[in-house]
């Protein structure tokens, strides 16, 4: 974990008369807002690696609902986290569609994987048997 969405401050104001100081330490843990088009559909957001993502309206309000598990939000969100969080205009989310992993089968039916999926929920699908030698251009 980072510290990405964490921001402290510490106030100290001095005694007077022989009373000791008071320090107080506030921290903050939410970078944003940000916002991410997944299928369309625009969803803003503040983050955090302490506490994820917490949905908001436009305007600031944090949303009653925030998504489920099977929200399209997840998708745009684990990419854009995964890219290191590349925002354009300092606030707009920018991310790739995910990619499933790849294998084949040989002739007997075992299935030899060659790559592994970008986000896990995504699975596998079968691709033509990758060639074993190509031709050398020289």
């Amino acid at each position: 974990m980072t510290d990405f969405g964490h921001s402290a401050v510490t106030f100290v104001a001095q005694g007077g008369q022989g009373k000791k100081a008071i320090v107080a330490h506030i921290d903050t843990w939410g970078a944003g807002p940000f916002v991410i088009r997944v299928d369309g559909r625009r969803y803003w957001f503040t983050d955090s690696d302490m506490f994820g993502p917490l949905l908001e309206s436009k305007t600031g309000r944090v949303l009653d609902h925030q998504p489920g598990e099977r929200s399209a939000f997840w998708r745009g969100y684990h990419m854009w986290r995964k890219a290191g969080r590349p925002l354009r205009e300092g606030f707009v989310c920018r991310w790739r569609e995910p990619k499933p992993g790849t294998y084949w089968k040989d002739a007997r039916g075992i299935s030899h994987f060659l790559t592994d999926p970008e986000w896990d929920r995504l699975g596998y699908v079968e691709v033509p048997r990758p060639g074993l030698f190509r031709e050398m251009k020289g």
